[in-house]
């Protein structure tokens, strides 16, 4: 592999894992991980400072949406040639889902700093033949 090769996928992994936030509002995106579960879709968010009371959650057939606020503020430095700082004081993230499911249906855990939501998959009403 090329040194830039390497440099490229330096870069690529620093602008993932890099926290997406919003100053204005002092609010920050939680790193989220949504997968297929066959039956079901399984989200998790990474909630550091968050109390189980403060997390609100909204389902939809093709969304979910995150809200938290953080028992402790949480400061971002940046350097550079100008030096940065800013304190953040919630989490909030929108996702779309892969597929359709039931909102009616979820169920959420909160363990340790992790949200845990399973929903299950809307099953699509199929046309039988007849014989």
């Amino acid at each position: 592999m090329s040194m830039g090769g390497i440099f490229d996928e330096f870069n690529w992994l620093v602008d993932t894992v890099r926290p997406s936030f919003d100053q204005s509002t002092r609010c920050l995106e939680p790193l989220v991980h949504v997968r297929d579960a066959g039956g079901e879709v399984v989200i998790t968010a990474d909630l550091p400072y968050v109390r189980k009371e403060d997390i609100k959650v909204h389902i939809t057939e093709d969304l979910v949406e995150i809200e938290a606020s953080m028992a402790r503020s949480v400061t971002l430095e940046c350097c550079g040639t100008i030096h940065s700082e800013t304190r953040f004081r919630s989490f909030k993230k929108a996702v779309g889902l892969p597929v359709r499911v039931i909102p009616e249906k979820a169920r959420a855990r909160f363990s340790k700093g992790i949200l845990e939501v399973r929903v299950p998959k809307k099953l699509e009403p199929r046309r039988i033949e007849i014989e």
